[in-house]
């Protein structure tokens, strides 16, 4: 009967030892996944700058393809009028 008790109490060391590294390492990893700290405010603000000059940037672009898609629009609205004048005649 002693060995069944010795086998007994060594199990629970084992257990407790397991038990306790599953602890440990859960509260590893979990610490990992907490809310990373915030930036500093200046960062935050070079930021915002750099994304403001990107929307200025890219409504210029859009701008001047609007126009240009226009003034070739324009052109081929009057080749064709000038066109269709000219075999009129």
């Amino acid at each position: 009967m002693r060995r069944r008790g010795a086998r007994s109490r060594r199990a629970l060391i084992g257990g407790g030892f397991l038990a306790l590294l599953v602890v440990l390492i859960a509260g590893l990893s979990i610490k990992s996944y907490r809310t990373p700290p915030a930036a500093p405010p200046a960062a935050l603000e070079r930021i915002g700058e750099k994304n403001r000059d990107a929307a200025t940037r890219a409504a210029a672009h859009q701008r001047a393809e609007s126009a240009a898609s226009a003034n070739a629009a324009d052109r081929r609205i009057e080749a064709e009028e000038n066109g269709a004048s000219a075999n009129a005649l």
